[in-house]
């Protein structure tokens, strides 16, 4: 909503603790109300900012912004419409537009059309560079079907969809409902396309647009599509009964998509292709035993052509089925029995793993060895031809059988699977310690050239006792004209609370491909200092695509520095490394302050809301959930948890991080472990994926930003 949130939370801290000892300010109170907009509590911001605006107080245009911003944030849109006036009306320029077109948003958003298009109005013509947006936004308020048509004229290319939104409606307004329905589909608007057709009586193109509804990412769309799929059309079968069911799934419905299989199966359609999707269903609702049952019933169906991979489905996922619900034995019999019968398919490599995994947990060394070795030899390429060849170089390590785990190690190490690296290290390691200490370092040294930007490549360096990499200091790169106007573009819809026309120009503008290199880098560069973070990566890696990872710049942009000075502050505080912090925020959140995981972990540092609220207990910090999203809270407390784990592992950094993600109770269990005493060891030896690439990632990140950002008087508060 234009509130910068940087500072916000230490700022509220002092003003609260002025305000209690009775030595606050008018323009204390002033700046609370601020702090407290940016850390997400606009009823708070107002019980501030009101007094100072009523009648007879001397309101400024100040206070009035404040508290339109705090109106708006608690949905009184007409309220603050009324604000945003009287601070237009009260400045000049480029400002007196910005507030003209909050007027009119917020003035749209309380059902004031016409009030809100004259203020578009005013807004266009003194905020030129938007005002093709804002055209757009005065083309849905205006009566004239003429005028509005020549307004979505003046659209830019970048608002081609919306455009086609209110180019439909007013088609239809007037009752040409052709064109309507060819503007919709131009805009991708399946759901108005769907109703538009159905209501015409065209149910060839309604039954074309809801299919495609089905499959947008449009949760609205999606129900659309399946009200007509479902009422206005026979009964789906086959392929288009699949979407549907999925649609469901996707929307959460798992009873609908099991009853609308479960009907497809009672009138007849027995096929594999229908049970097998049907047994998948009810295993997801944790109906174990019924989706044996149905899985069961697929494999019994007759085998035709294209169903065969729902055949090796099915059979693979009973099989994984019988060893959840008791009957392991049979289980992993099925899953080898599916590995050898069906080899060709994608899973088999897997399950003959799981079925070496299974004798390798209940001590069958042997049987699990023969079973791992027949996986590396069928499928070789396969990512689990990776995992056994590891897995028996350790196997043979625990007989002292050398030679063996340096022919696995070697073997993995020529693949090209993902753990070729690890391999490759080890390789080297064990030729060190068999004494041929000239070929490990030749080992480790192409090892370092070639993962130069990956864990392995950093410990082998280590292993060379080399320095890690310094990148050339970054240099200013100014964005040209077209790149600097894109920019400015995206601020002024930012700060004239356009936000879906903002993320929608940005749409337009990632999916660019006549943008040189430099001009995308800069152009990544200005999104990741307005926050778009994730989207300013991802150009990065397009760029890197075209010329080499090495580039110090493409480095920056894809491992980038944002908040850098409030990171520092917070390291400094705790005597925590700030690149190691700045290397943990990278991989938990890519600097987003608002990003929430699917566990709903949230904010910089990721941490659950019962971890941060026992945390700010602990700091004595009055605790509210919204304060999760502030950058500077968020950090604060992720930053003090990484600072108490590290001192519970007396300052060893990799059972810290260990800890951070998975929980202190699985690291004291792997601490027991014999590689315990040897970190590269230890990390590999940990047994969750997740926690083994979050270690490597981290350690990773944090020799990278090492090299990539000169230290300051504050980088480094810890070794």
């Amino acid at each position: 909503m234009g509130v910068d949130s940087a500072g916000a939370w230490h700022t509220a801290e002092r003003v609260r603790a002025a305000i209690a000892a009775k030595e606050a300010s008018r323009s204390d109170s002033l700046q609370l109300a601020v702090a407290e907009l940016a850390l997400g509590r606009p009823d708070r911001a107002r019980e501030l900012a009101g007094p100072m605006a009523e009648p007879g107080s001397a309101s400024t245009p100040a206070v009035l912004a404040i508290l339109g911003h705090a109106e708006f944030g608690v949905g009184n849109f007409r309220r603050a419409g009324q604000l945003f006036a009287l601070v237009a009306d009260a400045v000049d320029g480029a400002e007196r537009g910005v507030f003209s077109a909050r007027a009119g948003v917020a003035l749209e958003q309380a059902g004031l059309q016409s009030q809100a298009t004259q203020y578009y109005r005013r807004a266009a013509i003194l905020v030129p560079r938007i005002s093709g947006w804002l055209a757009i936004r005065e083309a849905r308020g205006t009566e004239e079907t003429i005028r509005a048509l020549s307004l979505l004229r003046r659209a830019p290319p970048e608002a081609g969809v919306p455009a086609s939104e209110v180019r439909g409606a007013l088609y239809l307004s007037v009752g040409d409902t052709v064109r309507g329905l060819a503007a919709y589909s131009t805009a991708g608007n399946w759901a108005a396309a769907t109703e538009l057709a159905f209501s015409l009586g065209d149910t060839a193109t309604g039954r074309l647009h809801a299919f495609r509804a089905l499959e947008s990412d449009d949760t609205s769309a999606v129900r659309i599509g399946l009200l007509h799929t479902l009422n206005g059309l026979p009964r789906p079968t086959g392929h288009d009964a699949y979407v549907v069911a999925s649609a469901h799934r996707r929307l959460g419905e798992l009873d609908e998509a099991i009853s609308l299989l479960e009907a497809l199966t009672a009138a007849g359609d027995t096929s594999a292709a229908t049970l097998r999707r049907l047994g998948d269903l009810l295993s997801s609702r944790g109906q174990r035993r019924d989706a044996l049952r149905v899985f069961e019933r697929a494999l019994s169906a007759e085998a035709e052509g294209s169903a065969d991979d729902d055949f090796a489905l099915a059979e693979y996922r009973r099989a994984r089925l019988l060893t959840q619900v008791g009957r392991a034995s049979d289980g992993y019999k099925a899953l080898e029995s599916f590995a050898e019968g069906r080899a060709w398919h994608g899973s088999a490599p897997y399950a003959l793993y799981l079925v070496a995994d299974w004798h390798r947990r209940g001590r069958r060394q042997s049987v699990a060895d023969s079973l791992f070795a027949r996986v590396a030899a069928k499928w070789p390429r396969s990512t689990y031809a990776g995992r056994a060849r590891m897995t028996l170089a350790g196997s043979a390590l625990a007989r002292r059988d050398t030679v063996e785990a340096m022919g696995w190690y070697l073997a993995e190490a020529r693949s090209n699977t993902a753990d070729r690296r690890a391999a490759q290290y080890f390789h080297a390691d064990l030729l060190n310690r068999t004494g041929d200490s000239l070929a490990a370092d030749g080992e480790w040294h192409r090892l370092a050239r070639e993962d130069s930007l990956g864990y392995y490549g950093l410990v082998a360096r280590r292993a060379l006792e080399l320095d890690e990499p310094v990148y050339a200091p970054g240099a200013t790169h100014p964005p040209n004209g077209e790149v600097s106007q894109t920019l400015e573009r995206l601020d002024l819809l930012h700060l004239t609370f356009l936000d879906d026309e903002a993320q929608e120009a940005l749409r337009y503008q990632l999916a660019r491909e006549d943008l040189s290199g430099d001009e995308t880098l800069a152009l990544a560069e200005g999104l990741i200092e307005r926050g778009w973070v994730q989207e300013g990566v991802n150009l990065g890696w397009r760029v890197a695509r075209e010329r080499t990872l090495n580039d110090p710049r493409v480095l920056r942009v894809i491992f980038p520095w944002p908040l850098r000075s409030l990171i520092e502050q917070e390291a400094a505080e705790h005597g925590v490394d700030a690149y190691l912090l700045a290397g943990l925020i990278r991989q938990e959140s890519n600097f987003r302050p608002a990003v929430i995981s699917r566990a709903g972990a949230r904010g910089l540092t990721q941490l659950m809301p019962s971890t941060a609220s026992g945390l700010a207990r602990r700091h004595g910090i009055p605790w509210d959930r919204r304060y999760l999203t502030s950058a500077e809270l968020n950090l604060h407390l992720g930053t003090s948890h990484l600072a108490a784990l590290l001192r519970t592992y007396d300052g060893d950094v990799i059972p810290a991080l260990a800890a951070y993600n998975a929980g202190g109770r699985p690291v004291a269990r792997w601490l027991r472990y014999p590689e315990a005493k040897d970190p590269i060891r230890f990390v590999e030896r940990i047994p969750y994926v997740e926690t083994r690439g979050y270690l490597r990632t981290v350690l990773r990140n944090r020799s990278l930003y090492r090299g990539l950002y000169p230290a300051t008087s504050s980088s480094s508060g810890a070794p």
